[in-house]
């Protein structure tokens, strides 16, 4: 897995500094963007910084960041739709729709059929995905 943090609207960050933060997103297509506006923490040299966005810039730009990632994130866990991949069982889903939930080896989140428990390794086969989770089915009898 391939993750990165970032925060935008940092003093002084420009409308070029953020386009050229999408454009390196449109590049690299990390697995995962943990992104965050900024905020000041007193105490930090960042506090004092010239150059403070207005809140609504800020949020606009995570926005655009997050829509960004999102479409990235379901364009790549679509690609391993038909592929089956050796899960960690470690919990139940939010729902209870006997479904368990698990993660790849590269940290994907998979939904299964519920057969084995928390600290389990099934392999599952990919059905569905969405851009935050995969949807997953077990091997039949006679499967590939």
């Amino acid at each position: 897995a391939f993750s990165t943090d970032l925060i935008v609207g940092f003093p002084g960050e420009s409308d070029e500094d953020f386009r050229g933060t999408l454009s390196l997103l449109r590049e690299v297509e990390f697995d995962q963007v943990y992104a965050f506006a900024y905020s000041p923490r007193p105490g930090t040299p960042a506090a004092g910084m010239d150059g403070a966005l207005p809140h609504d810039v800020m949020q606009a730009r995570l926005q655009e960041t997050l829509a960004l990632q999102e479409g990235i994130q379901k364009r790549r866990n679509e690609a391993l739709i038909g592929r089956s991949f050796e899960v960690l069982v470690d919990g139940s889903g939010r729902v209870d729709n006997g479904l368990a939930k698990g993660r790849t080896r590269c940290n994907r989140i998979v939904h299964f059929p519920a057969t084995a428990g928390r600290g389990s390794f099934v392999e599952v086969r990919i059905a569905r995905a969405n851009a935050h989770s995969l949807i997953g089915e077990l091997p039949g009898p006679g499967a590939a």
